[in-house]
Parts: C-alpha cells; sequence; structure tokens
C-alpha cells in the first residue's frame, strides 16, 4: 500500500512540475508541490491516521520530485532562489502584508527542506539579494526573520518603509556553480581530516561512506570530488595509503 501511494503521488508531482512556461515558473513550481504535499498529507492524515510509514514515504517522494531535474536551464535550487525574490520585489511594490509575506516564505523553506543541494539553493538566493542589493528606503526593520541559514528575508507592516531594489553588476560576483565547487571542495577536504584525525586508520569504503552521511545535510557529494579531496590531502601528506587504507598523518 505504501508503495503503491508513493508511485501515485510521485506521479502527481512530476506532472505538476513537468511543462511548466511563462514568466512565473518559478512560483508555479513551489505552488505545485506545496499542493500535492498538502493534499496527500490531508489524505494521509484522515485515511491512515497520520502513520508514520506513509508520513516518511510523502516526505521521500516530495524529495524525489523536487530534486528531479525538470528543467536544465533552471534547476530546482535556482528557481527556489528565484520564487524568493519575487516575493521580496512584489511586497516591496504594493506592500503586501507581513503575515502574508511571511507565509510565502515559510512555503518556500518547506521546499528547500527537500532539496538535495541546499548549499546550492542558499548560494542562488543570497547571489539573487546581492545582484538586486535589497535596501531599505528607512533604517528601520520592523520584522527581521531568518529563514535560510545565510539568508535574511527582511519584512515591513508599513507600507512607508520600503524595499528598494538597486541593480548590481552581476560581473562583480563570481559565477554560482564554479564557487560552490569550491567550497564543497574545502568543505570535504575539511570533513576528512576531522573524520581521520578522530579515527587513525579507515579502509577507503568506510571513508566514502563517513564523508557522505557527513555532508548529506548540506548537499550530495560527487564520489568523483571526496576521491579528489582524498588524493590531495595524500599530496599535502595530511594522509597517508597503503593498499585499501587510509592512515591520518599527525
Amino acid at each position: 500500500m505504501v508503495s503503491q501511494l508513493t508511485d501515485h503521488i510521485k506521479q502527481q508531482g512530476l506532472r505538476g512540475v513537468t511543462n511548466l512556461s511563462g514568466r512565473n515558473i518559478p512560483i508555479e513550481f513551489v505552488e505545485s508541490i506545496l499542493n500535492v504535499q498538502s493534499k496527500y498529507k490531508e489524505i494521509i492524515k484522515t485515511v491512515f491516521s497520520n502513520d508514520t510509514l506513509f508520513k516518511s514515504a510523502l516526505d521521500r517522494t516530495c524529495s524525489a520530485v523536487v530534486n528531479h531535474q525538470v528543467n536544465i536551464q533552471c534547476k530546482t535550487p535556482e528557481m527556489l532562489a528565484k520564487c524568493v525574490d519575487f516575493l521580496l520585489k512584489k511586497s516591496s511594490k504594493d506592500g503586501s502584508a507581513d503575515t502574508k509575506l511571511d507565509e510565502k516564505l515559510s512555503q518556500c523553506v518547506t521546499v528547500f527542506d527537500y532539496i538535495d543541494d541546499k548549499d546550492i539553493a542558499e548560494k542562488w538566493t543570497v547571489q539573487s539579494l546581492v545582484d538586486e542589493k535589497l535596501l531599505l528606503a528607512n533604517q528601520q526593520v520592523f520584522n527581521h526573520q531568518q529563514k535560510f541559514p545565510s539568508t535574511c528575508f527582511l519584512a515591513t507592516k508599513d507600507p512607508k518603509f520600503v524595499l528598494r531594489a538597486v541593480r548590481k553588476s552581476v560581473q562583480e560576483h563570481e559565477p554560482i556553480y564554479s564557487s560552490i565547487i569550491k567550497e564543497r571542495t574545502v568543505y570535504l577536504e575539511a570533513t576528512i581530516v576531522r573524520i581521520m584525525k578522530a579515527k587513525k586508520k579507515l579502509r577507503h569504503d568506510v571513508l566514502m561512506q563517513e564523508v557522505l552521511n557527513e555532508s548529506k545535510a548540506r548537499f550530495i557529494a560527487s564520489i568523483t570530488l571526496i576521491k579528489k579531496c582524498i588524493a590531495k590531502l595524500i599530496d599535502k601528506e595530511y594522509l597517508a595509503r597503503k593498499m585499501d587504507e587510509y592512515a591520518y598523518v599527525a
């Protein structure tokens, strides 16, 4: 029963996010995910008494739909960032109520929780805010909330204190994915050193699995990148390898 429901939810979810078109694709994408999630969350509550197996299956399926690359030109992290950017700009233009903006941003956080590559989502959101450089017409901020790590969302209850967007040259910023790879490399190298310092010796497969487990809260690390990081640490003499085992070099 669980697998049948999972297949059905995934089918419905992918149908909703595939072939989106027009100017509001990011908004439609987020709303489509949330519509599916809320619909089947209610069904699981009423029909299956919030059974944990069904709830976990719903989360896994929503995550699979969110991370399914439906549009190679605009991946999920970028779409979520564009959705946040759109909401903030719209709020600054029409003076949307604070509670309404909070609700919309909370919905974005729900989708954010399903994203595998959270570091890319954060980077796109921060970059979007930097490129538009949101400034306050007045120094006062009535509501300052931390929704995503490293990302501030500003809202105001008073229409006269509006957010104004000032364009900042994109050329001033490093390309998103290039900087992400650099940051992931630093993160993975530090993770490998920390693990090996604690364990002293580990087989290759065990080290790989521990690094994957450590990094999955932030992003899905590629096997190739982990191997490159291990090789760099061996070159730097942080690690030594003998056959299929690594040793930490103090």
